[in-house]
């Protein structure tokens, strides 16, 4: 049996985990518990989830960005936390 790597999960998954909340858990952390690979994100929930951890406002402040790109910028974050 190898060793699980609970680094990976949050804060609200190790308390559900500690707890027997199996509900609370995610598809991806009980693939994980379970010993199955993980499946790679899709691209557009990588994409999301940067947004959300604000990956994105580094493009944002990065001298001539806006003016390269105009609001495609901002559409485009836009959609994804809208996701």
């Amino acid at each position: 049996m190898s060793k699980l790597d609970l680094n990976a999960l949050s804060d609200a998954e190790l308390e559900a985990l500690s707890t027997g909340n199996i509900a609370a858990l995610s598809d991806q952390t009980l693939k994980m518990l379970a010993g199955e690979k993980p499946e790679a994100p899709s691209t557009g929930a990588v994409m999301a989830e940067a947004a959300r951890k604000g990956v994105a406002s580094f493009a944002a402040k990065a001298p001539g960005f806006r003016a390269q790109y105009g609001n495609q910028f901002e559409q485009a974050k836009q959609a994804l936390v809208a996701s």
